[in-house]
């Protein structure tokens, strides 16, 4: 079951400007991102069937089969995973601390950017088996997923970082002390 702390980071481009629109951003297993108020802030799409909201972490359970995916060569699509969405309209680092028990192919944990079921940004850590995983980062526009993955060990901890600078992010991980750049 995954468990998601909140990691506080300060937010180096406090000072670029604001989209014109209030876009949604959502994490599918939430961490942190300025003022504790998110939580209370903060509602489910596609809610999970167990799942418990503290202080500073989220903790759950998802179904089978759940995911964030659109028209690829692999001939499927779903919009049906467990996600905690709260709003943001200015710029701002996110970052989320994950320990998830993975024990079948394709379980995922991770944080998504989320405008419409169309046009979404995913970074997560993809179970393969107990020798490797899959790291990687879905941008998916006007209703297509581009994903870019590469193989990571299969770790039962991981963080991502995200942050926005105007209609700009940039997706980092770590299982380290070294934050990668994912897209």
């Amino acid at each position: 079951m995954p468990r998601i702390t909140r990691r506080p980071m300060g937010d180096p481009f406090d000072s670029i400007g604001q989209w014109e629109h209030k876009k949604p951003v959502l994490a599918r297993e939430l961490g942190w991102l300025y003022a504790d108020h998110v939580f209370e802030t903060a509602r489910w799409i596609n809610p999970p069937k167990e799942f418990t909201v503290g202080q500073s972490e989220v903790t759950l359970h998802t179904e089978p089969g759940t995911d964030f995916w659109q028209r690829t060569f692999y001939g499927f699509r779903n919009n049906n995973a467990p996600a905690f969405v709260f709003d943001r309209i200015d710029n701002f680092t996110f970052s989320v601390s994950i320990e998830c028990e993975y024990t079948t192919l394709f379980d995922q944990a991770g944080i998504v950017i989320w405008i419409d079921e169309d046009n979404w940004i995913k970074a997560s850590l993809e179970y393969e088996n107990e020798q490797f995983s899959r790291l990687g980062a879905v941008v998916t526009n006007n209703g297509y997923s581009d994903w870019s993955t590469r193989n990571s060990p299969a770790v039962p901890r991981i963080e991502f970082r995200v942050s926005r600078r105007g209609p700009d992010f940039l997706i980092e991980a770590r299982t380290d002390s070294q934050w990668e750049q994912l897209r």
